[in-house]
């Protein structure tokens, strides 16, 4: 009985690691870069790189029960850090191939599944979303883009859009 208790509180200590590695990527990363004059935002690396820490917590749980245990009686743990890395690795796949090209007068937007979504700022119309932190972009009354707050530099797309209403609105 005593073995289950010790390889349950391994399994949560292991969990809390991993949960603990992908906050600290995300909120301690030094991979944060100045405005290079890009045109192009993406998901901020750390965003993209964090959900990497499961992979490794998948590796650790299924070394100690390949080294320590026995895949008979011990393949839950394995399921259950391989649910968590399946979840973990879909997400790092979704926040790293969207993509936002922008240039003066518009912006493409590349979805997830590769599909590009050309827009010009003169057809939308945005709104700062204070509860979601970001802001949404909408073509007819209808939300054809939502830009969070965190994405580096996506200030930048809201500034062109601005600039381009405001000589609009000169002419």
């Amino acid at each position: 009985m005593i073995e289950y208790f010790i390889k349950n509180l391994i399994f949560i200590a292991l969990t809390a690691l991993d949960v603990f590695a992908f906050k600290l990527i995300i909120y301690k990363t030094k991979f944060k870069k100045p405005y290079d004059g890009s045109a192009i935002l993406r998901y901020p690396l750390p965003y993209r790189l964090a959900p990497l820490t499961s992979l490794a917590y998948f590796v650790v749980v299924t070394a100690a029960i390949l080294l320590f245990g026995d895949i008979k009686s011990d393949y839950l743990y394995l399921i259950a850090a391989g649910v968590v890395v399946l979840a973990s690795l879909t997400f790092t796949v979704f926040w790293s191939i969207w993509k936002v090209e922008f240039d003066a007068t518009g912006f493409t937007y590349t979805s997830y599944f590769g599909k590009k979504y050309n827009y010009a700022f003169s057809e939308l119309e945005v709104k700062r979303d204070v509860a979601q932190f970001g802001w949404s972009f909408f073509k007819q009354e209808e939300e054809v883009f939502r830009l969070h707050g965190f994405i580096q530099n996506g200030d930048k797309l809201v500034m062109a859009y601005e600039k381009n209403r405001e000589v609009d609105n000169i002419t």
